[in-house]
């Protein structure tokens, strides 16, 4: 095979089943994957190298219902995160906040606190960049996943809303369970 051919591991998970190799080509699978890197032509999964390179930079890896899954999501920019407020101050949500405590005799600061604090609350935690990835973890390695596992537990990791995996990947372990298995 060529180095950019390989067989893709979630072949043994997939009802059809046609001839490989598989390659790491530019696919559309995903709305800007394209921009973010090469994907398997099985699955459509980024190519773990990459992935890897992007998590290290402080890509956000986006938490599933999946442990075999993730979505891999750019950082949001200030002017990204400014951009985004404003369309939401001036959505028919924002003017309402805003209208209620003008309503109930507020001053324009105390709408403006109240805009901001359901903001904060609501709406930035779940902000992303504008290019994203879907990635399975079936193409790590074995290397890999160990670094991912270092990534995680030193905090460097940066994970999307709400902020840890409520899965995890199928290749972690909690700590609890480790230590349950020992002491079993």
């Amino acid at each position: 095979m060529s180095p950019s051919e390989h067989l893709c591991p979630r072949r043994a998970e997939s009802a059809i089943n046609f001839p490989g190799p598989d390659r790491w080509e530019i696919r559309h699978r995903l709305v800007h994957q394209s921009q973010v890197g090469m994907s398997c032509s099985h699955c459509g999964s980024l190519h773990p190298d990459r992935f890897m390179e992007l998590v290290r930079e402080g890509w956000t890896v986006g938490p599933t219902d999946k442990n075999y899954k993730a979505y891999l999501h750019e950082p949001v920019t200030d002017e990204h995160r400014a951009q985004r407020k404003a369309a939401w101050e001036a959505s028919d949500f924002g003017r309402f906040i805003r209208k209620h405590v003008l309503d109930e005799c507020g001053t324009e600061a105390e709408a403006q606190a109240k805009v901001d604090e359901c903001w904060r609350r609501d709406e930035e935690p779940h902000l992303s960049g504008d290019r994203s990835a879907k990635f399975y973890y079936q193409h790590l390695s074995v290397e890999q996943r160990h670094e991912f596992i270092e990534l995680h537990n030193s905090k460097a990791m940066v994970i999307g809303y709400p902020g840890r995996f409520y899965v995890p990947p199928f290749f972690c372990g909690s700590a609890q369970a480790n230590k349950e298995s020992v002491d079993g």
